[in-house]
């Protein structure tokens, strides 16, 4: 029920199914996938059997003895993402009581005018607006306010020629909620993907002239962005498959390494004319892939430890590097635009972010 409101269809099914395998492998996962299991039992009994107040004291107590499993320590070093906290635990577990357990599934309360969606949304509109535009959303990506205020005034630095703006911006919900947050600046209802997204950004600069493409290195069918993206304005738009034999990063999405998805949005960026240029990361996502160790635009210090966090820094400064030189090449305005969808799942706490803040960079450039 979950998956299909979150727009996850059977195609992608085997992902969850591989995950819980992994899992069921440990004691706790194994009492998580029971919960589960337990959970989907009595979601699917009839209503005359569930009244809301029971309904939602089964859930809070399904979910309290898995969301506890997760709190049992784990000594796994590779799966010490089982362990959470046993208050965060419990407000999980209400928070979904809640959710799971009403009549309907109330929409997040946040704001969904991102500060890039708003400031790149008057620079589409307006008459002098930037001939090249690159949006890149990252997986997973999450800082703390002293690691964004470093990397704001190193980028200052670097980029002596560039305006750099950047901070945190609301996020709630999963991926495809961050996506719609920063193309089309609102909450994104996931049971009604329709022709009222047509005031989205891709397609607000198709009117305004511009070539609209968007990139992602797995499948099209996943979250069933190869229907919501051309629905939301992206005249063309790159999936795994597309890419031919380019190289592929494993880890929980075995897709396309992030550095080739961004050559090719690079490589439109700089086509002639307007070019509104679209891109989701991938290879962020955790568990990593160990293929990502020795691609060379991470360039880590050998034996550092491999991190969503050190993935999406590169990614940052590789993207913001390409779209320099693009200014340099092309001696014409270039806006690049940078957020995360989400913050690492359940890690905000431990790694000290702002709970239900992503970073955000905006950066341009006027020859």
């Amino acid at each position: 029920m979950i998956l299909l409101e979150w727009n996850i269809f059977p195609e992608s099914y085997l992902f969850y199914i591989k995950i819980m395998l992994h899992v069921a492998s440990f004691p706790q996962g194994r009492a998580i996938a029971l919960g589960l299991l337990l959970l989907a039992v009595f979601i699917m009994l009839p209503s005359p059997w569930q009244p809301r107040w029971r309904r939602s004291l089964a859930v809070v107590v399904i979910y309290g003895a898995l969301l506890g499993a997760k709190a049992w320590g784990v000594t796994k070093p590779h799966m010490t993402w089982l362990r959470q906290p046993a208050p965060r635990a419990l407000q999980v577990a209400w928070t979904d009581a809640v959710r799971i357990g009403s009549v309907s599934v109330a929409p997040p309360h946040y704001d969904a005018q991102s500060p890039g969606h708003t400031q790149l949304a008057m620079w589409i509109s307006a008459t002098n607006h930037p001939v090249k535009v690159l949006v890149i959303l990252l997986e997973s990506w999450g800082e703390t306010p002293a690691d964004m205020a470093a990397l704001i005034a190193n980028l200052r630095r670097a980029y002596a020629s560039a305006k750099v703006v950047g901070g945190f911006t609301d996020y709630a919900g999963p991926t495809l909620a961050g996506e719609l947050r920063d193309l089309c600046g609102r909450i994104l209802s996931f049971s009604s993907v329709d022709a009222s997204l047509a005031d989205c950004l891709p397609y607000e600069a198709k009117r305004a002239g511009y070539d609209t493409t968007a990139f992602h290195g797995y499948d099209g069918y996943f979250y069933n962005r190869q229907i919501i993206y051309p629905q939301i304005g992206f005249e063309h738009s790159w999936f795994a498959s597309d890419f031919g034999d380019l190289s592929r990063c494993g880890g929980a999405f075995d897709g396309i390494c992030d550095d080739v998805v961004l050559e090719k949005a690079i490589n439109q960026l700089r086509r002639p004319g307007r070019q509104f240029v679209y891109m989701m990361s991938l290879s962020a996502h955790e568990p990593i892939s160990a293929d990502l160790v020795n691609r060379v635009y991470l360039r880590l210090p050998s034996g550092q430890p491999l991190g969503g966090k050190q993935v999406n820094e590169a990614l940052v400064r590789l993207a913001i590097s390409k779209a320099n030189e693009t200014a340099i090449k092309t001696h014409q305005p270039v806006v690049v635009y940078l957020a995360g969808d989400h913050n690492p799942p359940g890690r905000e706490e431990a790694l000290g972010l702002p709970i239900g803040k992503v970073p955000y960079l905006l950066m341009s450039w006027h020859p």
